[in-house]
């Protein structure tokens, strides 16, 4: 009964009624960059999903600054703009959290009347990274909790003892700590407001009602069980297992891979990859203090037939999310998220190595007792179990790299990259199809080094003398940045792009390329 229930509890928390994407900005209006002759009432910020307004913050031409009031209408995010700034370029900070409790945050910039040298937004302390090092030591307590639960139970076959006991302990209740820390962190990253803030109540309100609560929930219950199945007679196998499961699933409610299409496959993926890499994990460190004993060869026996099923497991379900996450493999490798999954694979690589080593080359020495075979297999779980704190590490990052299927929702547009012995530019034609293009270059000399020039015009011509080239003059906004907003481009297909940029009267470089343009 007691198992029935917990198992009970567990799918009830896991299976959510409703699946949102991980959103990103699609546009905005007015256009970055943009100059308007009037001032606009109101800034809207439109989104692949519905998202919920956090911190908006105006810094005016003037020097002003002034708070931000945002509402949040479907898709989009309407920001009332402040009236009577002073003419120029004014900019727009902003922050909002997506569905999957993962905040989002950018910059507008825009001019009214005439430009100006844009401001310069207040860095605050962003809490991600310190949210990142909690998640990954998040995981390595649950991994020594909840991995070694599932260890104990399903090849010990009796609660952990000794060493390893006291190690789980105090994984789980560390585990149970931060993650409860971890909440009032998320709050930080959510408003963007610094440390000393975790003294207020803000951080930990937002926080409580992000889907990282219902992952610290999953932490404690998985803590709980894991100090009850030492406590109590019969029963022990049930509340192992339930612990092992807890442990997985406070993995599986919250983060990007839930979030991607299909959601019952993506939820399946992730409760079972997590299984398997806890308890491959949550392995390693009572193998070390059981190897020298005189039951080693039983349990290595036992676990290695466990291990060779999660193994499977992970590779199946591992090779599934990252099909759901990016959808092609030239996508997973020209992503951010995909070198984050290749650092973690070779990581795995490497763990898969030890692991055949210690199955083909050392368990049967351990098992005849050879003291020689029993030093090597302790060395290498011990270089088995760094790895994993990395691999732990690089599973947290995730949380910093937006899969690639939500990254082409948002980003359209042309790269270019042009270059010649005296300067580079780096040019963005956005979105890059027929139609209204902003035109962004970052320019610099050929050492990276700023490069001063007077002024810059983009042209754009076709090999076919259709058309007369179509000329714009760039606008520096500062930071060796210029841009040419609102270039109409009226066909598809290939253009001549050629930067004229006057460095002084007697001096001009210019800089050509191609790009193609969509319907």
């Amino acid at each position: 009964m007691l198992m029935q229930r917990l198992v009970l509890l567990l799918l009830a928390v896991l299976l959510p009624q409703t699946v949102l994407a991980h959103a990103q900005l699609r546009e905005t209006e007015p256009a970055a960059h943009v100059l308007l002759d009037t001032e606009p009432t109101e800034v809207v910020l439109d989104f692949s999903e519905p998202v919920a307004p956090t911190a908006f913050r105006w810094f005016g031409p003037g020097g002003e600054v002034v708070e931000g009031r945002a509402v949040a209408r479907d898709r989009q995010i309407v920001v009332a703009a402040p009236q009577g700034l002073n003419e120029g370029t004014r900019l727009l900070s902003w922050r909002v959290v997506s569905a999957d409790g993962h905040p989002i945050g950018g910059s507008l910039v825009f001019s009214v009347g005439r430009r100006s040298e844009p401001p310069v937004a207040a860095a605050g302390e962003r809490a991600g990274v310190i949210a990142v090092a909690l998640r990954a030591a998040v995981f390595v307590g649950l991994a020594l909790g909840a991995g070694g639960a599932g260890f104990a139970a399903l090849v010990l076959g009796r609660p952990l003892a000794g060493p390893a006991r006291v190690t789980q302990q105090a994984g789980s209740v560390a585990a149970g700590l931060l993650a409860l820390l971890s909440i009032g962190v998320q709050g930080l990253d959510l408003f963007a407001l610094p440390v000393p803030a975790l003294l207020t109540l803000q951080p930990w309100r937002a926080g409580l009602q992000s889907p990282l609560a219902w992952s610290c929930l999953f932490v404690l219950l998985a803590g709980a069980a894991v100090i009850l199945s030492g406590r109590i007679r019969h029963g022990t196998a049930a509340v192992q297992l339930a612990a092992f499961g807890f442990g997985a699933g406070s993995i599986a409610v919250a983060g990007h891979a839930l979030t991607a299409d299909p959601a019952w496959l993506a939820q399946v993926l992730v409760f079972l990859h997590a299984l398997a890499l806890l308890f491959w994990i949550g392995a390693l460190v009572p193998l070390l203090w059981l190897v020298p004993t005189p039951q080693a060869g039983r349990i290595l026996s036992r676990f290695s037939s466990v291990a060779m099923a999660a193994v499977a497991v992970l590779v199946i379900t591992g090779s599934g999310l990252a099909w759901l996450q990016s959808g092609s493999f030239v996508a997973l490798v020209e992503s951010d998220y995909g070198r984050l999954l290749g650092v973690k694979l070779v990581l795995f690589a490497l763990l898969l190595v030890l692991a055949a080593w210690n199955r083909l080359r050392l368990t049967s020495a351990v098992t005849a007792g050879a003291v020689r075979a029993v030093a090597a297999m302790r060395f290498s779980i011990r270089i088995e179990i760094c790895l994993a704190v990395l691999i732990l590490i690089a599973a947290a990052g995730f949380r910093l790299t937006p899969p690639t299927r939500a990254v082409d929702v948002a980003v359209s547009g042309l790269d270019l990259h042009l270059h010649d012995p005296a300067a580079i530019a780096l040019v963005r034609v956005e979105p890059g199809t027929v139609g209204a293009n902003d035109i962004r270059i970052d320019l610099s000399k050929a050492d990276g080094a700023p490069l001063a020039v007077r002024g810059m015009e983009v042209s754009f011509s076709r090999n076919d003398d259709a058309l007369e080239p179509i000329r714009a003059t760039a606008e520096s906004v500062g930071g060796g940045r210029w841009s040419a907003p609102f270039v109409l481009l009226p066909l598809a297909g290939e253009w001549t792009i050629s930067l004229r940029i006057l460095v002084s009267d007697f001096e001009q470089i210019t800089l050509t390329g191609t790009v193609n343009l969509d319907d």
